[in-house]
């Protein structure tokens, strides 16, 4: 099984009813869902990153700690360079087929 990290705003628009989101691929994977804890080592990762937008920064640093397989997010930019593979919702379903 594929360890998948889901961009807050993700799981926002899932728990808001907002769209866009996949509401099949996300209910399933909220049943295993794991919170990262964001922590003093969490922050100094991400100011080191030298992200443009911070939020994007503690994401990918709680990212690399879980040591995930991919980011689901909408703001694909917020992630350049990641050598996470970055995706966006919509194309969830093919990842969780894998």
């Amino acid at each position: 099984m594929k360890r998948i990290f889901i961009d807050t705003n993700i799981v926002l628009d899932f728990l808001l009813e907002r769209e866009p989101f996949v509401e099949d691929a996300i209910s399933q994977i909220l049943t295993d869902l794991h919170i990262c804890t964001v922590d003093k080592n969490i922050l100094e990762t991400a100011v080191a990153l030298n992200f443009r937008d911070f939020e994007d920064a503690v994401q990918y640093a709680c990212a690399m700690k879980s040591m995930v397989d991919v980011i689901v997010t909408r703001d694909v930019c917020g992630f350049l360079g990641s050598e996470i593979p970055v995706i966006l919702p919509g194309e969830l379903n093919h990842i969780s087929q894998e």
